[in-house]
């Protein structure tokens, strides 16, 4: 089959994905407005302008249009609803996927009634919507997208590379990770301040931030001002086995995030073993049992996450009850080549075009139900 993204080729997620396609025989193009090599693809870059996003987006709309059409692909999957969707949408080509990834519903109509009607005549183009998360679902279903149309896809987790260690949850050399990036929505500065209070208590808590960002800086002379800087390690962005291997070493995964999909970083985590400590916002709320596999806390209160914190530092969980029910959670709705079958799944299917490779869904042990 021919397949082509319509979207950031810069993207960890768009090249996951092009790299899973190509690896199973598909080829593979990517119409981007950013410039990116993507190996096993090939990259149609569109330069733009003027750089505001509405007019420059729209000003590339014409040259978009001419690509695809030369391309002339099976399946056109756009991603990235309110940007790269309505273009997709706009380009006329069918059949056509509209990706909801979660700040493109969640955040950025906001209560905009003109960006709602742009987002929903989008979508309304579309033969397939693909939803990172459930809470994404319900807000499309409860904006007026025809369930029918949506199917949730979790990122997913390569369960092969995120997998427990040999010692999971005994002996692990960091009490706290977190592998977010670092923008405001991710709310770092609040589990630095955390980590401060922890360690009037616990003055050897260590945590590994892995992720970088425009506020690394800002948030580096916040922790010396906080008295912590030898609690934290700062690894930057580091490769998937890195990852695994810092997360299988890790006692407790932290994120302080205002607003998420279906996170890929808590789903890693969980299928490592580490006990999630997360915001109580409602992408979280499907994946965490509060208290017991995981503990929910406000992201605007350092003394909430604290104080989660010192309970697993204090043992007042069972770290491998928890661990056990996570993995296994993971496995069953976000093992990463389960999502990518039945996605490829769709993509014939609107295509009208028959199957003719082996599948690998019961061999994978895939469940039998939606992932």
């Amino acid at each position: 089959m021919k397949i082509c993204l319509l979207a950031n080729a810069a993207s960890i997620h768009v090249q996951r994905w092009a790299s899973y396609f190509h690896g199973r025989g598909h080829e593979v193009h990517i119409v981007s407005l950013e410039a990116c090599s993507v190996p096993g693809a090939t990259v149609h870059y569109i330069p733009w302008w003027p750089k505001t996003k509405q007019v420059g987006y729209l000003a590339a709309l014409p040259r978009i249009r001419r690509v695809i059409r030369r391309i002339w692909p099976d399946i056109l999957h756009a991603h990235y609803a309110i940007s790269y969707g309505v273009l997709g949408a706009l380009s006329g080509f069918r059949p056509l996927a509209i990706g909801a990834w979660g700040s493109d519903i969640l955040i950025v109509p906001g209560k905009s009634r003109l960006r709602w009607a742009v987002l929903k005549s989008a979508l309304k183009r579309a033969d397939l919507i693909t939803s990172a998360s459930e809470n994404i679902t319900q807000t499309l279903v409860a904006n007026g997208v025809p369930p029918a149309k949506i199917d949730t896809f979790p990122f997913g987790v390569d369960m092969r590379t995120f997998c427990p260690g040999p010692q999971p949850n005994q002996g692990r050399r960091v009490d706290v990770i977190c592998t977010r990036s670092f923008h405001d929505i991710y709310n770092i500065e609040l589990l630095l301040r955390a980590l401060a209070i922890v360690a009037n208590e616990a003055p050897d808590v260590r945590c590994v931030l892995a992720g970088d960002g425009p506020r690394r800086e800002p948030l580096k002379t916040l922790a010396q001002e906080l008295g912590i800087t030898r609690n934290v390690l700062w690894l930057g962005w580091v490769s998937s086995r890195e990852l695994a291997h810092w997360l299988q070493q890790s006692t407790m995964y932290v994120s302080p995030a205002l607003s998420d999909g279906t996170s890929t970083a808590l789903t890693e985590a969980m299928a490592c073993g580490c006990f999630p400590i997360v915001t109580k916002i409602s992408a979280n709320a499907p994946w965490i049992t509060d208290g017991q596999t995981g503990f929910l806390f406000s992201g605007t209160h350092a003394t909430s996450l604290a104080s989660a914190i010192v309970r697993v530092l204090n043992h007042q969980v069972d770290l491998q009850a928890a661990a056990r029910r996570n993995i296994e959670l993971v496995r069953q709705r976000a093992d990463w080549e389960c999502i990518m079958l039945r996605l490829v799944e769709h993509y014939f299917r609107i295509a009208g075009i028959e199957d003719r490779g082996p599948s690998s869904r019961e061999s994978h042990s895939c469940p039998t139900q939606a992932v």
